[in-house]
């Protein structure tokens, strides 16, 4: 059983959506392909700086650097100061290249969680009513029409306190507490999110879930999830 943390991509040709990168040596260097330049792990685009990031392993601890590239890295949202290192956390999302590059990073071995964690298809239910679409934890799917959606961590939490309000407003702050438990609080006792981070995923969400459902924004209170039938 291996235990070294994975970086789950969501996007970066030529890498498929779902594909999964093990960290597991002390440097792996990300970028493109060039002249002078062939870094571990090569994307396709051309906004990627031909040594864009890279990721450092030691003693069971991962962190991110920027190596000054041209359109910068974000972890949750938040730019990386060129050259200084970052210490990467399970859940955390790396983007690069203004998101031409989305990476999920994870330090949870897949084996134990499919061991620890049952999987559950659960019909979702509105005011007694059961709706027509069904939700799994485990492969993290939303399931409507008899199309289904694979969504990523985060996206997947999001989702989930949206649809247990269908058509009901969700305060901002539940959200951030919500899908962002591991976070640092603030006074307030929200854990400390940028909005930057909040417009990223709903952003990503309304690509993936298309016309099925709509995501409104309450501007700087909440969200409302409605299903179009």
């Amino acid at each position: 059983m291996d235990t070294y943390p994975k970086l789950f991509v969501e996007c970066g040709e030529p890498f498929t959506q779902g594909a999964y990168i093990y960290v597991d040596q002390f440097e792996i260097l990300f970028g493109r392909v060039g002249t002078n330049s062939k870094p571990d792990i090569a994307f396709s685009n051309a906004f990627v700086s031909r040594r864009h990031f890279a990721i450092q392993y030691c003693s069971g601890q991962a962190s991110i650097v920027d190596l000054n590239s041209k359109h910068g890295t974000k972890v949750n949202g938040r730019p990386l100061t060129p050259h200084l290192p970052f210490t990467l956390k399970h859940g955390d999302i790396i983007s690069a290249a203004n998101e031409t590059v989305v990476l999920h990073f994870s330090s949870l071995d897949l084996d134990q969680t499919l061991d620890f964690q049952p999987i559950s298809h659960e019909m979702i239910q509105c005011n007694g009513t059961s709706l027509p679409f069904t939700m799994d934890e485990i492969k993290q799917t939303v399931t409507y029409k008899k199309q289904t959606c694979t969504l990523s961590d985060k996206e997947f939490l999001f989702f989930y306190k949206l649809a247990h309000s269908l058509n009901e407003f969700v305060l901002k702050t539940d959200i951030k507490k919500e899908v962002w438990p591991e976070r640092e609080l603030l006074e307030d006792g929200v854990p400390d999110v940028h909005a930057e981070e909040l417009n990223a995923l709903v952003y990503r969400m309304r690509r993936k879930l298309h016309n099925d459902f709509t995501i409104e924004v309450i501007r700087g209170k909440g969200y409302i999830l409605h299903l179009n039938e």
